[in-house]
């Protein structure tokens, strides 16, 4: 596990020396890093369910990992939000951080395990509202996260 962390490390850094080129490649980056980050964590849950708990956590690993990267890829000016543009814009990131999160975690978790696309569960609050069965709503949620990331 310390090699992973060590591989994890050395990637992040040489990852935050790339150079974006354009303001629509940052967006690409930041929707990708989003998906992999969450997808990874669905993933993860899904395997360590199964009984597959090495897999599991290591995937569950790499999504902390990932997420642990997310603030210092995106050039935060520091902890404290000073001015109302830098307060939208985490706001922005954090509808859409939610929206792909909801969108792709249970689809993916249910593939994982084999379990049909729609399939709603009884412990989670969401799966107990009745909004987690809809995969209308969830592909709604997905076009306008993708459109307001693109914004």
């Amino acid at each position: 596990m310390r090699y992973l962390l060590i591989v994890l490390i050395f990637f992040s850094l040489n990852c935050k020396g790339q150079h974006i080129f354009s303001e629509k490649s940052a967006k690409h980056k930041r929707f990708a890093l989003y998906t992999l980050a969450i997808g990874l964590d669905a993933v993860g849950d899904a395997l360590n369910d199964e009984g597959h708990k090495d897999w599991g956590h290591a995937c569950n690993a790499l999504s902390i990992g990932t997420h642990l990267y997310i603030p210092f890829d995106q050039d935060l000016q520091g902890l404290f939000i000073s001015n109302s543009s830098q307060l939208a814009e985490f706001g922005k990131n954090v509808l859409i951080y939610s929206g792909i999160r909801f969108a792709i975690f249970n689809l993916i978790y249910n593939s994982v395990r084999g379990l049909p696309l729609n399939y709603v569960g009884t412990t989670d609050f969401i799966d107990r509202s009745g909004m987690n069965n809809s995969l209308f709503l969830k592909g709604i949620t997905l076009t306008l996260v993708i459109s307001l990331n693109y914004k």
